[in-house]
């Protein structure tokens, strides 16, 4: 019997771990300074860096929310969301990126 469960246990732990993890190829929209969550310190970090000002931490592809660059309508956009109006770009989503993409690592 405790063959049988050891058995089915490492065979889990393989299933299990041959599955990737979704979290893997996603990143959250609108999180321009990359610590989780979309508030309205994204919104200064990306006028910051529009303006080259230093920042601690920027996540270029979290900011760019309309996905045509970083510019200042991907700040009024996170604006609008944080007051609730449209939030078309789906801002605060976890977001898919292609595999075939390299990993993006923010700038700091």
């Amino acid at each position: 019997m405790k063959k049988g469960v050891a058995l089915l246990f490492v065979l889990a732990l393989i299933v299990f771990s041959a599955i990737p993890s979704s979290a893997e190829n996603t990143y959250l929209r609108g999180d321009a300074d990359d610590d989780g969550i979309v508030t309205i310190t994204d919104t200064t970090v990306i006028q910051r860096k529009l303006n080259d000002i230093p920042v601690n931490t920027f996540n270029r592809r979290e900011a760019d929310i309309d996905n045509n660059g970083v510019d200042i309508t991907d700040a009024t956009n996170i604006q609008r969301f944080l007051t609730g109006f449209s939030n078309v770009y789906n801002i605060g989503d976890r977001v898919s990126y292609d595999d075939n993409e390299l990993p993006f690592v923010p700038s700091k």
